[in-house]
């Protein structure tokens, strides 16, 4: 499901995640300035267990780069059991292994 902003950035729900493109300005609150990715702007339950915050930035998604919504959303089509992602939080990296809702299931 795909959120419009009129003259704003994309704003996607994603694996239970809300994303948006990152603003410069947003980017030089965080503490990410000059930082190429997207925002997440509301975690739900489940990736906030697995360690994604509101406010991180996801950089990296199974180890290639994501500058823009329109990149992680090629992502979501995927059957993967889950994603590595590279965000950062301020001027820390991160690694988080998200288990997205494909996952959630009973294992065979």
């Amino acid at each position: 499901m795909t959120l419009a902003e009129e003259g704003g950035p994309s704003v996607v729900r994603l694996w239970g995640i809300t994303v948006q493109d990152l603003a410069p300005s947003v980017a030089e609150s965080l503490g990410t300035e000059g930082v190429a990715g997207v925002l997440v702007s509301d975690a739900g339950a489940s990736a906030s267990t697995d360690g994604l915050r509101r406010g991180d930035v996801i950089v990296r998604v199974d180890d290639v780069a994501i500058a823009s919504v329109a990149a992680l959303r090629a992502f979501s089509a995927s059957a993967a059991d889950g994603h590595r992602l590279d965000v950062r939080r301020g001027d820390v990296g991160v690694r988080v292994q998200l288990t997205t809702p494909s996952t959630t299931g009973p294992r065979g």
